[in-house]
């Protein structure tokens, strides 16, 4: 398997092409550092975190700025130890006693939570978050309120956020067969409200029987040993094209690159339209046109971050008219539907001339397998494809 190997600011960036697939396959199906309860669930914390969460308070930021996380993060940590206290043990040098069990209402978060909004107004403009990055955001929760904290958004439906990887680990194996999540009920509301379109909201957003059915149908499509050798051999020129982006966007005196960050996203953008349409985009081209495919996904793309981001922490006012976050969306959406609708019924007129296609790429296996509507199809693969540039997005976060 072959690695691009591309010159960045200083030193050397190194693209695993194999590396990016899984990590973007990964991030689709499990969410790594968040789970989310209903209002009614009765969920529930050890009160040991609850004390080492009110130590953190205690501690005042420190002067240098430093993160102060887990000690099985794999960043800087200054205070690590008060994070997780010690396993208790008896006199008598037993296992731990019986720990009391807290209910949600416990759990630590900012106040107030305010009716409507709940405790989403930390996002305002001259609020403590208001357009900081999120990594910093999380950052300052996780010393305000320790390993586990709770924030309660729109309707005041609370959000559970986890901070030590150990936890993690606890909450995937107790999931249930049907995961209870947070559904992002602006896009179900859009893509409900246009049935010509969509007949489902989409794996994302589905639950239940639904998520269910929708999993088990794309899941071994895309993660079977056969699919992830195929994509990973054409991961390998969208890695080599970046490189030779890179080298383009460089200043020719320092070699810094101004705004990587942009550059990145195409690459994101690139690989997994690649990954999901069986095709290359053309965003990599360092001599990209306005008006062509590759540049208005590239605007589909930026509009959706910017309303996903308005819509999930403004208010909601969208149940009742469409704001203009509302519309962003109805435009990245749309310029999304109309490209991979147009790519599918491509793929699908191959088939039709060459019945003994034996390409291994994710679209033609699920076409060929018509275990999905057309209109199903195409939802999943715009979810595919947000979901893997959200990946990138959120590593940059």
């Amino acid at each position: 398997m072959k690695f691009a190997r591309c010159i960045a600011t200083n030193g050397e960036l190194n693209i695993s092409a194999f590396e990016s697939l899984l990590l973007i396959w990964n991030q689709l199906f499990h969410q790594v550092c968040l789970f989310q309860v209903a209002p009614t669930t009765d969920s529930a914390v050890n009160s040991s975190d609850s004390m080492a969460a009110s130590e953190i308070i205690e501690n005042p930021i420190s002067e240098t700025g430093e993160a102060t996380l887990p000690p099985s993060c794999p960043v800087s940590a200054n205070d690590a130890e008060k994070v997780l206290k010690p396993e208790q043990k008896h006199e008598n040098g037993g296992s731990e006693p019986k720990q009391e069990i807290l209910e949600l209402k416990d759990i630590p978060g900012p106040w107030p939570s305010l009716p409507f909004i709940g405790t989403s107004w930390q996002y305002f403009k001259g609020a403590r978050y208001y357009n900081m990055d999120m990594y910093k955001s999380n950052e300052d929760k996780y010393r305000r309120y320790g390993p586990i904290m709770k924030e309660e958004f729109q309707w005041g439906k609370p959000v559970i956020q986890l901070f030590d990887p150990r936890d993690f680990e606890k909450v995937f194996l107790n999931q249930t067969v049907y995961p209870l999540r947070r559904i992002m009920e602006f896009l179900v509301h859009y893509r409900n409200s246009r049935p010509e379109k969509y007949d489902s909201p989409g794996l994302a957003n589905a639950l239940n029987e639904e998520w269910y059915k929708l999993r088990n149908i794309l899941f071994p499509v895309i993660s079977k040993s056969r699919a992830i050798s195929f994509l990973t051999s054409r991961m390998d020129s969208v890695a080599d094209d970046f490189s030779e982006l890179l080298r383009a966007s460089r200043d020719p005196e320092t070699l810094v690159i101004e705004n990587i960050q942009d550059l990145a996203y195409r690459m994101a953008l690139e690989g997994v339209y690649m990954m999901s349409l069986d095709t290359r985009l053309g965003c990599l081209d360092p001599n990209l046109q306005e008006n062509t495919a590759a540049s208005d996904m590239i605007l589909s793309v930026k509009l959706l971050f910017q309303a996903f981001h308005e819509l999930f922490y403004g208010l909601p006012l969208w149940k009742w008219y469409e704001t203009e976050s509302y519309k962003k969306l109805d435009k990245a959406e749309s310029l999304m539907y109309e490209a991979t609708n147009r790519q599918i019924q491509e793929v699908i007129e191959k088939l039709r001339n060459n019945p003994d296609d034996d390409e291994e790429g994710v679209l033609r296996t699920l076409i060929k397998r018509n275990q999905l509507t057309d209109q199903q199809l195409i939802v999943s693969v715009i979810d595919l494809i947000s979901g893997g540039i959200f990946t990138v997005r959120n590593v940059n976060y």
